[in-house]
């Protein structure tokens, strides 16, 4: 069960909203700080808007708690004319009497379907995506800490059950690593001497919530042909190899501090940019660590992200 008398009105809000954008497909927050137009998530309809207005209330709603909703469905009704559906959301559930009021006042208040979504719904739907809960809900990162306890005490131990323990640990330790980032999961392939990990983003927008990126900084002696491979990259997309002294510098952004696989210790020893069939070109960086090859990443680039990249590339200088 979550505490939600403890939580304040701004973190009610913003732990809602993530839960909203994860769950109801195309929805976005609103930005409130010029005012929201009666609206704290709204999601797209075949004819309009799904407006969703989040209040902080626990337990029941009182005269003035019953105005501040109604005036928030009007200031939707009057800002929103594209609103087809209204929902209210909150940590608590209406009695019989709280829902004679809410479908009566405010259901002849607009003409679109009026619905509200309480406290038990609320706890289910977090308590089916514990990475929300661990990032967004206070004390929730420090009993995912725990579980990680254990979970590290159990793989010290034996195998005594052979390849269905080594599988079972596998699942385990999966779905912990699900809870780590809000907006990307993981998946790990394993074999002898390569380990490779994939970037699964949780929902269309999760490029647009965190930051996955960085730059690449390249140099080369005048005339050579790293030089002219460059060049030829930045003019012509074409597929780019280089290695040692050519590779500047890389930095990286990454979710759930992916990028420490390849700093700080990490140098970066060679760039291969494939140009695979169709609009993308395939980034693959290599890392130098502890004397031996330690870590890669790869990355597909589409057209307009490799025309950014060649811009930024610096020119060789004499």
């Amino acid at each position: 069960m979550i505490s939600w008398e403890t939580f304040d009105p701004a973190t009610v809000e913003r732990v809602v909203s993530a839960l909203l954008v994860r769950t109801v497909p195309g929805a976005q927050p609103v930005e409130g700080a010029g005012g929201d137009g009666g609206a704290d998530v709204v999601a797209p309809l075949a004819d309009g808007q799904h407006v969703y207005e989040i209040k902080s209330f626990t337990g029941r709603l009182d005269a003035s708690r019953r105005r501040q909703i109604l005036a928030s469905l009007r200031t939707a009704r009057d800002n929103r004319p594209e609103m087809r559906a209204w929902t209210l959301v909150l940590p608590t559930d209406l009695t019989p009497g709280e829902q004679r009021w809410f479908t009566g006042v405010l259901g002849d208040e607009v003409e679109v379907s009026v619905t509200w979504m309480g406290r038990i719904a609320l706890d289910a739907a977090f308590a089916e995506h514990p990475d929300l809960s661990r990032n967004f809900l206070p004390g929730s990162a420090e009993a995912l800490a725990l579980a990680m306890m254990v979970q590290k005490s159990q793989e010290a131990a034996a195998l005594a059950g052979g390849f269905p323990d080594v599988v079972d640990r596998a699942i385990k330790l999966r779905d912990l690593g699900s809870k780590v980032d809000p907006d990307f999961d993981i998946a790990v392939d394993s074999a002898p001497g390569v380990t490779t990990v994939h970037l699964i983003p949780k929902d269309p927008g999760a490029f647009t919530r965190s930051s996955v990126g960085g730059s690449l900084q390249l140099r080369a002696q005048p005339g050579g042909p790293e030089a002219a491979a460059i060049s030829n990259w930045e003019v012509f997309g074409t597929p780019l190899h280089l290695h040692g002294d050519d590779i500047a510098g890389v930095d990286l952004e990454l979710p759930g501090q992916l990028d420490a696989l390849l700093a700080p210790a990490g140098v970066v020893t060679s760039v291969d940019i494939e140009a695979p069939p169709g609009p993308e070109q395939r980034l693959h960086l290599l890392a130098f660590a502890g004397g031996h090859d330690g870590a890669s990443i790869a990355h597909d680039v589409d057209e307009r992200h490799a025309r950014r990249t060649r811009r930024t590339v610096p020119r060789a200088r004499r």
